[in-house]
């Protein structure tokens, strides 16, 4: 058994399994039922109490948009402003899912008859993908990213989990005798297929693991530029979306 598989083994006995918040599973299980499902929906815009009717068509996760019609009695004066609250609910014989979003822009058919409304991921899903503390954890068989202290040694360890802000890490006693609580280090990120991203690590904690002579450290990235930023930020959106679908499905 490899460290990764003794560390993750032991993790997983000694911490609780994460839980998709109720709220978000529900909403997300439910767009995915929804896809291709041509149901209903109801639109309000802004503060307008007034609902329009529209008609849910796709859901596309790679952007993360909710594609509905064009709502059907919308004035002609109306003004599509990006960025706009909507609140929409969506009702269909026994379907009633209500949620908040905001316009994102009006696309042609491309039958040219008429257009297709673009939304933004329901803001119940989207809050809890983006929440910092949310971490996306590795299981053997994983893409897992690996880390490396430049400071300290050449060995490439992989990440037992990965955040927006935050990593945890496994780490051998040889190497996390030399590390302590509040310790700043310089790193290198690699992301599977990935060039290596150098960053800044602060230790937060460090928990020895005496049966297996590893330590479990947790820290805070930080010193990320904004193109490696995004990288990242694309890397755990997708790794995210993989974890929500398994805990749904």
């Amino acid at each position: 058994m490899n460290l990764f598989q003794k560390l993750f083994t032991s993790q997983k006995k000694r911490q609780p399994a994460k839980s998709l918040p109720e709220e978000a599973a529900r909403i997300y299980s439910q767009l995915y039922g929804l896809k291709n499902a041509r149901h209903f929906a109801w639109c309000r815009f802004g503060r307008d109490e007034v609902a329009y009717q529209s008609m849910i068509i796709d859901i596309n996760v790679e952007e993360r948009l909710l594609i509905l019609d064009e709502p059907f009695g919308m004035p002609a004066s109306f003004f599509w402003s990006p960025g706009m609250p909507i609140h929409v609910e969506i009702k269909d014989y026994e379907t009633r899912i209500s949620f908040k979003s905001r316009f994102v822009r009006l696309q042609p058919e491309e039958s040219g008859d008429g257009n297709k409304m673009m939304i933004a991921w329901p803001a119940e899903v989207e809050s809890h993908q983006r929440r910092s503390i949310f971490r996306v954890s590795f299981h053997e068989g994983d893409a897992v990213p690996m880390i490396q202290f430049m400071d300290i040694s050449s060995d490439l360890l992989p990440c037992l989990d990965l955040s927006f802000q935050g990593v945890g890490v496994a780490v051998p006693d040889e190497i996390s005798s030399q590390m302590y609580p509040g310790q700043n280090l310089v790193i290198q990120l690699w992301l599977p297929n990935l060039d290596p991203i150098v960053a800044k690590l602060h230790i937060k904690r460090l928990d020895h693991i005496e049966d297996l002579g590893v330590s479990s450290m947790g820290g805070v990235i930080e010193g990320i530029d904004a193109a490696s930023k995004r990288v990242v930020d694309k890397f755990l959106l997708a790794a995210q979306r993989r974890e929500l679908r398994s805990k749904v499905s």
